[in-house]
């Protein structure tokens, strides 16, 4: 009975001693499986400054959820590590040794990088929200195309770090070392950056004149949100020269909370105001907050008889009773600030002639400018700008066609060519103030190259009664060339 009951019972148990001595062998010295592989092992890796076991997990793990939220990195050693494309939240990089790491297309919320190094890390394409990068080395990183909101770089090293083309709101630069950074592009709310407007304005590379520029945003209101802040801030300042105020720009950094001061003389003496210029999105309102500074800074200063706040965006209700309430509170929304470029505009165009000819040697002089950088379709447009002001200037706009025709023909840009060819042909009919012989030469380039849409412009130059004989003779075979080609056909 007993024998029975042994020989029954042995391989049970020795299936069980299996199964467990199996279980042992496989956690302990095999390797964890992808299953078992939890992004918790990873990041204890990464705290101990194993980056290898880190990208050994993303391997194994291409479909983890990409988020580390509530973690502590600090003080740890990941220069090189590669955390591009992953959401952080709540996770601290205090002290923490980051050199040419790749933050790359990244969200982050609530992330502290304080007193962390990292030179030449890669933050571009990223969204990052209410962290810190207080005390920290940035030096040669690159921040590009971010959008960076509620950032704080106090005391940071950020010298020679790309912010090209970042859209910031409320961001804290305070004794910050910007030097050689470029803030290109840059679109910037609620910031001030703790260096003189002459290096912002380098670094923006705003080389086109103010008048340019509101004449080109009368032309097309959308830019106005294109523009960037402290170009914003020029534009105020010309609008407000121009009705004849005195204009002074405040510094950068700390400006009290206004940008500009305006000064000028009434019959009862010498009036001040202060004005504050806010480039905000369309849909963007100013609330009563701003109404209630500004007010208070009038109480705390004397010898200002007013306050004007400037947006491109609009005000509240509220904030607009409110300003009524403080009667020295002045508000200009987007409305508002396109009525006076309007103004501006149309009242430059009412110039005299003389005005107008000084009008037209500003932009040749511009295009002579251009044109010796090389930058030749600037140098054209304002040719182009100088002729329709004054024909005169006719001639520099043909010679420098002729230099883009030359630039093609180097560069075998055979399509580009023609097509400059073409519109130097065009100025036959679009310039009479040509002489004779070229506007003959242009014609028969015409015959060759003109296109149907031309036919109708040559038809104008042969029943136009000013036009002299040898012109029309030819125009008539440059049509009767155009014809056959294009209708005949």
């Amino acid at each position: 009975m007993y024998n029975i009951v042994f020989f029954i019972l042995l391989p049970l148990i020795i299936i069980v001693i299996g199964f467990w001595l199996g279980n042992i062998f496989s956690n302990k010295i095999l390797p964890p499986s992808k299953a078992e592989f939890k992004i918790k092992d990873a990041l204890k890796a990464l705290s101990n400054g194993n980056i290898e076991v880190w990208e050994q997990f993303k391997l194994l793990n291409s479909n983890w959820d990409n988020i580390i939220s509530d973690y502590d990195l600090s003080n740890c050693n990941l220069s090189g590590v590669n955390f591009k494309g992953i959401f952080f939240k709540n996770v601290k990089f205090f002290h923490a040794s980051l050199e040419n790491a790749d933050f790359s297309q990244t969200s982050m919320e609530n992330v502290c990088f304080d007193e962390a190094s990292l030179k030449s890390s890669n933050f571009s394409n990223s969204k990052i929200l209410k962290s810190t990068f207080n005390f920290s080395s940035l030096k040669n990183s690159d921040f590009s195309n971010c959008k960076l909101e509620t950032v704080t770089f106090i005391s940071a090293n950020l010298q020679n770090v790309n912010f090209y083309n970042i859209k910031g709101v409320n961001l804290n630069f305070d004794d910050a070392n910007i030097k050689d950074s470029t803030f290109l592009r840059a679109s910037l709310e609620e910031t001030k950056i703790p260096i003189s407007q002459e290096e912002i304005k380098k670094n923006q590379k705003e080389d086109t004149p103010i008048q340019d520029i509101i004449n080109e945003i009368y032309k097309n209101p959308a830019m106005i949100y294109d523009i960037n802040p402290i170009t914003m801030e020029d534009v105020v300042a010309e609008l407000f020269h121009f009705m004849g105020y005195t204009v002074q720009k405040t510094p950068m950094y700390k400006d009290g909370g206004y940008d500009l001061i305006l000064n000028t003389e009434s019959v009862i003496g010498k009036m001040t105001y202060f004005v504050e210029v806010k480039r905000y999105s369309p849909n963007r309102k100013i609330g009563i907050d701003l109404i209630r500074t500004s007010y208070g800074i009038l109480l705390q200063t004397n010898n200002i008889n007013g306050f004007i706040i400037v947006t491109t965006g609009s005000f509240s209700r509220d904030a607009i009773k409110l300003s009524e309430q403080y009667k020295q509170i002045q508000l200009i929304d987007n409305d508002k600030l396109m009525s006076l470029i309007k103004n501006y505009c149309e009242q430059n165009l009412k110039a005299t002639s003389l005005e107008v000819n000084d009008f037209a040697k500003e932009y040749y002089n511009m295009g002579i400018f251009y044109e010796s950088k090389q930058e030749y379709e600037k140098a054209m447009e304002c040719y182009l700008k100088a002729v329709e002001l004054k024909p005169d200037y006719t001639e520099a706009l043909y010679e420098i066609i002729d230099k883009q025709i030359a630039i093609a023909e180097i560069d075998r840009a055979k399509e580009h060519r023609n097509e400059l060819i073409l519109r130097q042909a065009r100025l036959s009919y679009r310039f009479p103030a040509l002489d004779t012989k070229r506007r003959m030469q242009l014609l028969f380039q015409l015959a060759e190259i003109g296109e149907k849409q031309d036919i109708f412009h040559i038809e104008k130059v042969i029943q136009n009664e000013k036009e002299s004989k040898e012109i029309k003779d030819v125009a008539k075979l440059v049509l009767d060339t155009l014809e056959k080609r294009y209708i005949n056909d």
